[in-house]
């Protein structure tokens, strides 16, 4: 019994360390305006939002269990190799949900202003949950390689999620089509590192990322200055 309240304690500090309970709070508030608006409207127009915040969830899940993973076994870090890589694949999917606001204009059946206020509330789920996600891998990185490739670790995991976002948004892929449709990802993929457009686009959503990720960690008290010796 002991044993179960000691691991039910530790399991407690790593989701309050980690932000889990305003995230949920957060989901909460965005699914309990998708149902308001069903009740009140009679309409299931963004029922996809809810399918788009599992998916925004899932980095967040491959974050924590790479966390634990590395305080159990702190030495083994090839242990974190294929979570690390299922978290960078499904991580796109959590800063994603702010693009749905694209869904505004072509929202009937509830006020323009409560729309607004419910792609807002899944826009704000999906942002924190890419930046609590990316903290934690952040943490285990600089834990490993220092404070320096820490923050190169950030930068390309932002910068990949940017072209994520712009696949999944503009192609329309998903992130397990690398395992369904490889050649075609890689295909589209090479295609907008070849086109202005995307990359101008990637560049947007990968800078406003990286503004809310260093917002955020110097907030918490979090930031280490990458040179700081």
């Amino acid at each position: 019994m002991n044993a179960c309240f000691t691991r039910l304690r530790s399991d407690h500090a790593l989701l309050v360390r980690f932000a889990f309970y305003p995230l949920f709070a957060t989901s909460a508030l965005a699914c309990g305006l998708f149902v308001t608006r069903v009740i009140l409207a009679d309409g299931t127009s963004f029922r996809f939002l809810n399918w788009n915040l599992v998916l925004a969830w899932l980095p967040y899940a491959f974050a924590i269990l790479a966390v634990r993973t590395h305080e159990r076994a702190p030495g083994r870090w090839v242990r974190l190799l294929p979570i690390g890589g299922l978290w960078l694949l499904f991580f796109p999917n959590a800063p994603y949900l702010i693009t749905d606001l694209v869904h505004l204009t072509a929202a009937v059946g509830a006020p323009w202003w409560y729309n607004l206020g419910m792609l807002m509330a899944y826009a704000s789920a999906g942002s924190f949950l890419a930046v609590a996600s990316l903290w934690a891998m952040h943490e285990i990185v600089r834990a490993y390689a220092g404070r320096l490739l820490g923050w190169l670790f950030v930068l390309a995991a932002i910068g990949l999620g940017g072209v994520g976002i712009y696949l999944g948004r503009f192609v329309r892929l998903n992130s397990w089509d690398i395992f369904t449709s490889p050649r075609v990802v890689a295909a589209h993929t090479l295609a907008a590192l070849g086109d202005p457009q995307a990359l101008l686009a990637s560049g947007l959503f990968a800078a406003l990322l990286l503004v809310l990720y260093l917002f955020t960690t110097v907030r918490r008290g979090a930031y280490v200055e990458p040179f700081a010796k």
